[in-house]
């Protein structure tokens, strides 16, 4: 089984604590991955320091595929999430949280991170790491 590990973003802190109640935010970490030649993908999310994410928020990364086209290159066209890391309940240093796909990857994929805070104001933060691990049969 061939295969290539794609550093997505060394250790970063995401502080969302500010964003409104019940509303949400994208980033996207990175975009145009190729994995034309992959057959399935692991994502590998790694929480470095202990989180703050309070009851009813939450912080997801995600892979969608990316339908990157250099003809429309202002315009993003990213699909449904094909996998999805939760991190929930102020998650301790250490955690690791491993999340596989293996179809509908299509040519390209973005990860990105997804926070939706509480219909309470929480505290969200995390300090993370994100690696694809792209494979083929």
């Amino acid at each position: 089984m061939a295969g290539k590990v794609v550093s997505v973003t060394q250790p970063r802190e995401f502080n969302f604590s500010d964003l409104a109640a019940s509303k949400s935010q994208t980033v996207t970490l990175q975009e145009q991955i190729n994995c034309s030649q992959y057959d399935y993908v692991d994502m590998i999310v790694r929480v470095h320091d202990d989180a703050t994410i309070g009851g009813g928020a939450k912080i997801e990364v995600v892979a969608v595929t990316d339908g990157h086209t250099e003809y429309d290159p202002n315009q993003t066209f990213f699909g449904d999430p094909i996998a999805t890391a939760s991190l929930t309940s102020s998650p301790t240093a250490g955690t690791l949280k491993i999340v596989s796909a293996s179809s509908l990857l299509g040519r390209a994929l973005a990860v990105q991170v997804v926070a939706t805070q509480d219909a309470q104001q929480q505290s969200m933060s995390a300090r993370i790491s994100v690696e694809l691990v792209l494979k083929s049969r």
